[in-house]
């Protein structure tokens, strides 16, 4: 129930248009920072966790202005 209600709560403070893509940001940058978390910010074991390129990693990194230093 507390997922339900987080998921209302952006619709009823995001403009109309933009909920998809800043639920997905969200979610997503919260889950490339746990993986660099799980693998003490090395990138390619990140990457390997979550299935996904390294450089689609660095991309995602770079676009979320995520912070890798603070995981090592």
């Amino acid at each position: 129930m507390e997922n339900i209600d987080k998921i209302e709560e952006y619709f009823l403070t995001t403009n109309k248009g933009e909920i998809y893509a800043k639920v997905v940001g969200h979610i997503e940058k919260m889950l490339i920072e746990k993986a660099l978390e799980r693998s003490s910010g090395n990138q390619l074991e990140a990457s390997r966790l979550l299935g996904i390129n390294r450089n689609t990693l660095r991309a995602k990194i770079k676009k979320l202005n995520i912070v890798v230093g603070k995981f090592k």
